[in-house]
């Protein structure tokens, strides 16, 4: 079972800080990322980009760092509620998910979109934070 740290981090324009968290979760990194995106396929998330901001980094510009993998996925339920409100809303719908290497662990935050505020994305977050996390610790089957 994995060992996960748990911290509330604020987003720059995020009013309700407890829709962003950053979790400290002590499994190899492509473990993490592996189970994450299986995680978010089997709750109805689609990928829209796959960033990896290491490989990125070393290649455009010579810098070292550790892994770093920022995934843009959007829930379909959620953009469809948004969209019914607002036909110009979909922009405002990706979340995104970092996943990095710190050393100490892979930390993996969930983020809902710049100058999103949507009364979708803090239960959106939350249960599928919970889920994450459930999944990582080694009870994906867990849904309480």
């Amino acid at each position: 079972m994995a060992h996960i740290q748990t911290r509330p981090a604020a987003a720059a324009g995020c009013e309700d800080v407890e829709t962003v968290h950053t979790d400290l979760v002590r499994r190899p990194f492509d473990e993490v990322v592996r189970e994450t995106e299986q995680t978010l396929h089997r709750h109805g998330f689609v990928p829209a980009a796959t960033l990896d901001l290491q490989r990125e980094l070393l290649e455009g510009a010579g810098a070292h760092l550790r892994p770093y993998v920022i995934l843009a996925v959007v829930s379909l339920a959620t953009t469809l509620r948004m969209l019914r409100r607002d036909p110009a809303a979909a922009d405002r719908a990706v979340l995104l998910v970092t996943i990095r290497d710190t050393g100490d662990g892979v930390a993996l935050s969930l983020s809902p979109p710049s100058g999103a505020n949507s009364p979708d994305f803090g239960p959106v977050i939350a249960d599928l934070r919970r889920r994450l996390m459930a999944a990582l610790a080694g009870q994906a089957g867990s849904t309480d």
